[in-house]
Order: C-alpha cells, then structure tokens, then sequence
C-alpha cells in the first residue's frame, strides 16, 4: 500500500523513511521506487501488510505514536 504524507513533515520520502523507523521502529519503502518519475513518489512511502495481524496491529500501535 502507498500512503502519503504531508509536505514539511518530512525533506521527502528517503527522509521520512529513517525518520519513521528510527522513531517508532516500523520499516517503510520510499514511493519513488514505484514510479516512472520518482518525483511522484516524493510524498509517499510503502507499507507492506503480508504480515502477520499481530505484527500489523503493533505496527498501527507504533505508528499511532508519530501525532
């Protein structure tokens, strides 16, 4: 899944991605990686649900916690 983000959260997605793992410990791909432009995945990251619920459930949990 691609979400995004809000401008000035974050410089763009390589940025929000160590921001968010280093914070709350959950790993994200930046969305650039899944365009032909990358610029149009700037404000994006991809999060990966083939998880167990458990995890998935922590996850939201941690995620939770960045307001």
């Amino acid at each position: 899944m691609l979400a995004g983000f809000e401008k000035g959260r974050y410089r763009d997605a390589t940025h929000a991605t160590e921001s968010i793992l280093e914070g709350v410990g959950v790993a994200t791909v930046p969305g650039r990686a899944f365009f032909r432009d990358p610029r149009d995945g700037e404000q994006q990251l991809r999060f990966c649900y083939a998880k167990k619920m458990a995890d998935l459930e922590d996850a939201c949990e941690r995620l939770r916690k960045l307001g």
